[in-house]
């Protein structure tokens, strides 16, 4: 196995591929637009991981105004397209989200009919049960990963199609993550989240009564008394049962909108062994069983 490990922090995606191309580094994650050169391309092995995160989320503080009304907050999730996101921001290569923070490929993950769909006509529906017939003005912070702006740029854009104008602030991820869930100073954030499999993390750090995560820190005792009992339970069955049901509170309350999961690609050479070993249950890199053909 490996005696020595150097990592190369490469921001540019064109200077990334080109220096596994030449060699320069032995394994990286592919940026979507390299994804189907790689795979084309027979010197190089390939691994996939479908919902190694979520890729773009959207989530609501329902104690800052204008989210303080559901039906506003329904608005927005229902007047954003995340096709359009995928294409353009993420080549195609993402999967479109259907359900909540457990993404697909992780067993607490199932469909739920509360998600709040793309759907022009309902979020029309929603402005006017909500007395804005003709729209609002919300602030939105997101940080500055490209990916992140351009997707707030789409949303920003498919927003004024029903009347919403959309105000965008751009920070660092940890400034613009303080100021949502500990500042309270805006109603929406539009971010990104790691894959957790186990689904008691998401629910006890973003669910619960008073988490950090939790952005308007409300009480819930009967999420809670949910929390609590999916932590204690050992069938995974009955887990999953009890984990649909908190996630559908979330997605019927519109706290949290996953609008696409990510999936993570992977390339090494063929020099490179054991390829399939590299991502590891939290859809990140593990090296401990690769190693390096002479």
């Amino acid at each position: 196995y490996l005696d020595e490990i150097t990592i190369k922090v490469i921001k540019d995606e064109t200077v990334l591929a080109s220096a596994l191309k030449t060699g320069e580094i032995d394994v990286a994650y592919l940026p979507n637009r390299e994804v189907d050169a790689f795979l084309a391309d027979s010197k190089f092995n390939v691994e996939k991981m479908e919902g190694g995160g979520i890729a773009t989320l959207l989530t609501f503080n329902p104690d800052v105004p204008p989210m303080n009304d559901i039906n506003l907050r329904r608005a927005v999730a229902h007047a954003i397209n995340p096709a359009d996101i995928n294409k353009a921001a993420y080549f195609g290569k993402a999967v479109i989200a259907q359900s909540g923070m457990w993404p697909v490929n992780s067993w607490a993950y199932q469909p739920s009919s509360a998600y709040v769909p793309y759907d022009v006509k309902k979020a029309r529906e929603a402005l006017a049960a909500a007395g804005k017939p003709n729209g609002f003005e919300v602030n939105i912070v997101t940080w500055n990963s490209p990916v992140h702006q351009q997707s707030a740029e789409i949303a920003r854009a498919q927003l004024g199609r029903v009347g919403i104008k959309a105000n965008i602030e751009v920070l660092t991820v940890g400034p613009a993550t303080e100021k949502f869930f500990a500042g309270k100073a805006t109603p929406l954030f539009l971010t990104s989240w790691s894959r957790y499999p186990e689904p008691d993390f998401i629910a006890s750090t973003n669910y619960k009564s008073g988490a950090y995560y939790n952005a308007s820190k409300q009480v819930n005792a009967d999420i809670d008394a949910l929390i609590q009992q999916g932590a204690a339970t050992y069938d995974q069955n009955k887990r999953k049962e009890i984990y649909a049901k908190i996630n559908d509170y979330e997605l019927g309350q519109v706290l949290w909108r996953p609008m696409l999961y990510s999936v993570t690609y992977a390339a090494a050479p063929k020099k490179v062994q054991n390829l399939k070993t590299l991502l590891s249950w939290d859809g990140k890199m593990t090296l401990k069983q690769i190693w390096i053909k002479p």
